[in-house]
């Protein structure tokens, strides 16, 4: 399927807003229309990303949160233990530039894929768009899906054997509406439940409904809060949480 720019941007920007409104607690801020400044031309000749891909970095959108150079704490959660890529910050910038890093690499994978976000752990994820195909690629940093495989997921076959695209193994492939759909989902369904910017606790697809404790008690307070709804009251929750 082609990739479409405006669509994606419309997709990822209504999670964001999601994310914002349940557990982020922040506001989201748009790339005005020539993009990002600080995503500057020596960015994207370093990444080698194409126009296509090139113009989605420069036009993602962000949450709030402390971009102090000298900061050293994670950028928002969009998945347990995995950060958003934000390519205006300093820090991604360094590493792009050759400073070092964790994780999969936003350089190494090819010119029209963009990574969006990762984990800088041994565990988490990595979300990578790839804009030549239209499809989104969420990885398990450890190789092991916990989602149900996708029908999608064939085109891994066309990616066997060959060592530059190592990193779509254990990945699942999704339209970008179908996975932006699914982690909401997580989130309604309390599969995944946000405490804050960076922290989310989930009972991953592979574990039984109910079996771990910790899980189920915050279940139970998030419930209590008004989970899911229009009358949701965060504060309530980490209240209970906190009793």
């Amino acid at each position: 399927m082609p990739f479409n720019h405006d669509e994606f941007i419309r997709l990822i920007t209504d999670y964001y807003d999601f994310c914002g409104h349940s557990f982020w607690n922040v506001p989201i801020h748009h790339a005005p229309p020539g993009g990002w400044p600080s995503v500057t031309d020596d960015i994207i000749a370093k990444l080698d990303k194409n126009d296509v891909a090139a113009k989605l970095i420069r036009h993602l959108p962000y949450p709030e949160y402390n971009m102090d150079p000298n900061y050293v704490g994670d950028t928002p959660f969009v998945i347990e233990d995995t950060m958003l890529v934000d390519y205006r910050c300093e820090n991604i910038q360094n590493w792009v530039r050759g400073d070092g890093g964790y994780g999969i690499d936003p350089e190494k994978t090819p010119s029209h894929c963009v990574v969006i976000a990762m984990s800088l752990g041994t565990s988490g994820y990595y979300v990578v768009v790839d804009t030549k195909e239209g499809h989104v690629y969420w990885g398990d940093i450890n190789g092991e899906h916990d989602e149900p495989e996708q029908d999608l997921n064939e085109v891994l076959e066309e990616y066997e054997g060959d060592e530059d695209e190592d990193w779509r193994g254990g990945c699942n492939v999704y339209t970008p509406s179908d996975f932006f759909a699914l982690c909401k989902k997580r989130f309604i369904e309390m599969r995944w439940i946000g405490l804050g910017p960076t922290e989310i606790k989930s009972l991953r697809m592979n574990e039984e409904w109910g079996s771990d404790e910790e899980h189920n008690q915050m279940v139970d307070a998030i419930r209590e809060a008004g989970w899911p709804g229009q009358g949701y009251d965060k504060e309530k929750f980490i209240a209970i949480l906190n009793e």
